[in-house]
């Protein structure tokens, strides 16, 4: 094996590194509440949710690889099936992520939740790589758990205020 071969897969794998790194913090930054919700989901019920992910995402999943295989329209159906799952997946495992970020700040102090997502999307992301555990054990729970987080949180919607009459005020 030559330089070049190695090079091409270690960038591989750092370009997948940030670019998972890149999509906890963009979804850090832009749904901060669902988030929060998905990490107090995680944190309340990790084996359901799991369960959850892996009963609902396993079988979606097949389906989106079987209409791959197809051709045409079935092809491209397949395809946003699968990016569908995975997106949902990564969002839901933010909140994972920074409790995970959470739990390795010191001492209770307030840092920024951006802080905290990179802090604990570093350690999970370099973990993942570790080859056999990372790769066969890790991703797999990291991705099936935030799948089913990312359901919990579509499943729950925030109360809507109620609407205040407006009263004329008078001089």
């Amino acid at each position: 094996m030559i330089m070049a071969d190695v090079f091409k897969i270690l960038f591989l794998i750092l370009g997948m590194l940030l670019c998972t790194m890149c999509y906890w913090l963009l979804f850090q930054a832009l749904f901060s509440a669902r988030v929060e919700q998905s990490r107090q989901a995680i944190l309340a019920h990790p084996w359901r949710i799991f369960f959850t992910g892996a009963l609902v995402g396993g079988p979606v999943l097949l389906l989106g690889v079987a209409l791959l295989q197809g051709a045409g329209p079935a092809k491209f159906i397949g395809g946003a099936t699968i990016v569908t799952i995975v997106t949902l997946a990564l969002f839901g495992s933010t909140g994972l992520v920074r409790h995970v970020g959470e739990q390795l700040s010191a001492g209770g102090t307030q840092r920024p939740s951006g802080l905290t997502v990179l802090r604990g999307g570093a350690v999970v992301a370099v973990a993942c790589v570790l080859p056999i555990v990372g790769w066969f054990f890790l991703i797999p729970v990291v991705l099936i758990t935030g799948f089913g987080a990312s359901l919990r949180t579509l499943k729950y919607r925030r109360p809507t205020p109620l609407a205040v009459p407006v009263t004329a005020v008078q001089s």
